[in-house]
């Protein structure tokens, strides 16, 4: 990695620049308040003619959704990319204002939030009722699950949209309870989000040196869920205040029922 903090910052500062000497520990450093984006992306296996797209799933980090630029950007972003399922955190939108909003931001879509589990409501989905029939399972302050079928192939999957809390002690519920659900999981499934947390050492750069208790917890739970981490594209780090770099949004499927339904699919953050 870096010898010291002068070198780290020397590698930061040319990487910012364009420079192609950066330091192969630096492959894309989002700007602060950039969108941090996950496209999942399935392909189902078509004709002779060739491949089939199914609608693109997408949960957005969106960090505010109160001013109407904003809005307009992501109706933009929704609409260019086709996206027929989403996860928005951190909107910020007070719960008197949620209807407002909604309907200016998801015209024609079906959406949920987890105000009644969260003061703050920091986890809405919305999905296009042409493209997908959602069936919300379970809700609560740091998550959304539900079962969604593409109605275009009638195929079926669980999704489970994340948001973790901010403190270590406070994500341990979430861990359990996603170990509870993965533990009657028995069809493909997916789980998406910002997790707030750290899953590997190199996950981290910058500030204090990562501790074994930083990625323990998360790891058991991936391990015990027995999932994989889906293959990506994009930025390595996905959250930065410009002194520490870190990667906390992921997307996970299981080994065998996800994989055998979706044979061709990606990230892209």
């Amino acid at each position: 990695m870096f010898r010291d903090s002068r070198q780290m910052m020397r590698v930061l500062s040319q990487y910012r620049k364009g420079q192609q000497r950066a330091h192969p520990a630096v492959k894309k450093v989002p700007r602060h308040y950039q969108k941090v984006r996950i496209h999942l992306n399935h392909v189902r296996k078509g004709s002779r003619r060739g491949f089939a797209p199914m609608d693109k799933i997408c949960n957005w980090n969106i960090r505010g959704l109160n001013w109407s630029n904003k809005q307009e950007d992501a109706k933009f972003f929704l609409h260019e990319k086709q996206i027929g399922m989403v996860g928005l955190l951190e909107t910020k939108v007070k719960e008197r204002n949620v209807d407002l909003v909604a309907d200016e931001l998801l015209q024609g879509c079906s959406w949920r939030h987890n105000f009644n589990h969260n003061a703050k409501g920091r986890i809405w989905i919305a999905w296009r009722p042409g493209k997908y029939i959602v069936n919300i399972i379970a809700i609560s302050n740091q998550f959304i699950h539900c079962k969604a079928t593409q109605i275009r192939t009638m195929k079926s999957f669980f999704i489970t949209y994340v948001y973790g809390a901010n403190h270590e002690l406070q994500r341990r519920d979430l861990w359990e309870a996603l170990k509870h659900i993965a533990s009657g999981m028995e069809e493909a499934w997916c789980m998406l989000g910002d997790f707030n947390s750290i899953l590997y050492s190199g996950d981290r750069l910058g500030g204090m040196e990562v501790q074994d208790y930083e990625v323990k917890s998360f790891g058991e739970c991936i391990a015990t869920s027995e999932l994989q981490e889906l293959q990506c594209n994009g930025s390595h780090f996905t959250w930065t205040n410009k002194i520490i770099w870190s990667k906390i949004d992921r997307v996970f499927v299981d080994n065998s029922c996800f994989i055998c339904n979706f044979f061709l699919y990606f990230a892209y953050f």
